[in-house]
């Protein structure tokens, strides 16, 4: 109920903005009816996990929003966004309303400068260049060990466009002290730097971003790096795509070594054949976690297929399938892995 009223809210606030600015409201429902089945083996017992139902679409997931625009004059204008997830299976909201997107901002010949929450260059270049994003690498899947960002910080966002050029930057950051009797009892220092750099030159497009993100409290003093390079051309026939994503873990507090470091190559292809398209992708990964004397190397190898029906420019139905998650351990050959189908049902508006 309440999370129900918080969209009512969101429309209502739309509503009267509107007689006032030019505002837009957008989003996609993609909905689909998945069968998955999870293999995994530790220690020479295999446990085997079947799951089949409706959910939400985990390449694209369904959202609301509302972004509006004001001219001031002069060329400048005042930008507003606000963008909230919600899981079309069901129905239900996130936890937090517009926990997608919630920024202000101003807009000229210079660009787009914004503050509030929102997505990071890096997060933003993450599957710009596959053919089919499902293709996760091994910092997401293996378990207690999470390298990837934090894809939507609150902080200063930049955007802007120079003769197909795209420069974009994020720098986010907070701290919190908390002193009794004299004595600090609580520390907790984070920060967000990101960058990335694209080109579009007509048939081809490369991109590449960094993200550096920080937190320190009194036990911990976290740094995570991640960084990608990517490029497509299109044939006409046929688009190819190639990107390199990698990262690392690391608590610099830790008194004995506490790292994790991933790497991940894809290559994809996707081709039109009237009103269906069809996509493949592949992904090798390799990840090294070292935690005090034990170094354990992972490795695994991903891929997906996809067939895509638009029945318009907005409306489209989607089969996929593939080995969405994959790892072995080298040193001692437990291993995991996960096959994915899913049909389902895309509307953007």
């Amino acid at each position: 109920m309440k999370k129900s009223l918080i969209a009512i809210a969101a429309l209502a606030a739309a509503g009267a903005a509107a007689a006032q600015s030019s505002v837009t409201m957008y989003g996609q429902v993609n909905t689909g009816y998945e069968h998955s089945k999870t293999d995994i083996t530790i220690g020479g017992v295999k446990t085997t996990t079947k799951k089949t139902g409706f959910q939400n679409d985990q390449v694209k997931s369904s959202r609301l929003g509302f972004k509006g625009e004001e001219a001031l004059g002069n060329g400048l204008s005042a930008t507003f966004a606000l963008e909230m997830g919600f899981d079309s299976a069901d129905g239900e909201f996130a936890d937090s309303a517009f926990n997608r997107k919630a920024t202000v901002g101003l807009k000229g010949a210079f660009g787009e400068v914004r503050i509030g929450k929102d997505s990071t260059p890096m997060n933003e270049f993450d599957g710009s260049f596959k053919a089919i994003d499902r293709t996760t690498t091994l910092a997401e899947q293996v378990a207690g060990r999470d390298a990837s960002w934090e894809g939507r910080p609150t902080g200063l966002f930049y955007n802007g466009s120079f003769s197909g050029f795209d420069v974009a930057a994020a720098i986010g950051n907070s701290s919190t002290r908390v002193k009794t009797n004299g004595g600090t009892t609580m520390k907790e220092d984070t920060a967000t730097y990101g960058l990335g750099m694209g080109y579009n030159g007509g048939a081809w497009a490369v991109g590449a971003a960094v993200q550096l993100d920080t937190e320190k409290t009194l036990n911990d003093d976290v740094k995570t790096t991640n960084y990608g390079v990517g490029a497509s051309y299109d044939f006409n026939v046929a688009k190819v795509y190639g990107q390199y994503k990698g990262g690392q873990y690391k608590n610099k507090a830790s008194t004995v070594a506490d790292k994790y470091s991933y790497d991940q190559f894809a290559v994809g292809v996707s081709a039109p054949f009237g009103a269906t398209t069809l996509s493949a992708e592949y992904a090798y990964n390799k990840a090294k976690d070292t935690a005090g004397a034990v170094s354990t190397k992972y490795k695994g190898n991903v891929f997906a297929v996809q067939a895509e029906y638009a029945f318009s420019k907005r409306t489209s139905l989607v089969v996929r399938a593939g080995q969405v998650a994959n790892w072995k351990n080298e040193t001692t050959n437990d291993k995991s892995s996960t096959q994915e189908y899913t049909v389902g049902l895309r509307h953007k508006f």
